[in-house]
Order: structure tokens, then sequence, then C-alpha cells
């Protein structure tokens, strides 16, 4: 078995890549949601639903997020928080 590289994202260190299929599932949806400015990895068949999406983004942040916890997503080294209603601190 071959040893995950690491990097630093915030003050935690990340492997580049998981060595099992659910980790690395979850890992690819912690990137899309937390590592995209823009929330623009999601992608729908009607443009009313993407329409609906973008409305409630602002900043690369769904709008049910407080300032508050923008900030500390913000410490914690995410760049976006596209999905909506997520504890961080679940993780």
């Amino acid at each position: 078995m071959k040893k995950p590289k690491y990097k630093k994202l915030g003050r935690y260190y990340l492997p580049y890549y998981s060595l099992t299929s659910d980790k690395n599932w979850g890992y690819k949806t912690c990137l899309k949601g937390f590592c995209d400015p823009t929330c623009s990895q999601y992608s729908f068949r009607s443009k009313k639903r993407q329409e609906e999406w973008n409305k409630t983004r602002k900043n690369g942040f769904h709008t049910s997020y407080t300032p508050e916890q923008i900030s500390n997503y913000k410490k914690e080294g995410a760049l976006s928080g596209c999905i909506e209603g997520h504890n961080m601190y679940a993780l």
C-alpha cells in the first residue's frame, strides 16, 4: 500500500488522496463544498434550478450562514460554504 502525501489546509494536514473509496467520495465532496470560491462545480439539468441555487449563494457561502460562521470557516481554511446547514465542528 502506498503512503499518501499530505498538504496543509488551514491548521490541518490532509492527504492529497484517500486510501478507500468511501473516504475518497467524502474528500471530493468536502473539496466541492468548501474549496470552490464560486460554488460552480454544482450543476443542474434545468436552468431554473440553477438560478435558484445561485440566488442562495453570496460570495461563495450559503445565505443561511451568519457572518460569525463564515469567519470561523475562513479561519479553518475554507474558501467557500456551498453546502447548506453544515456543522463544521461535526467533521
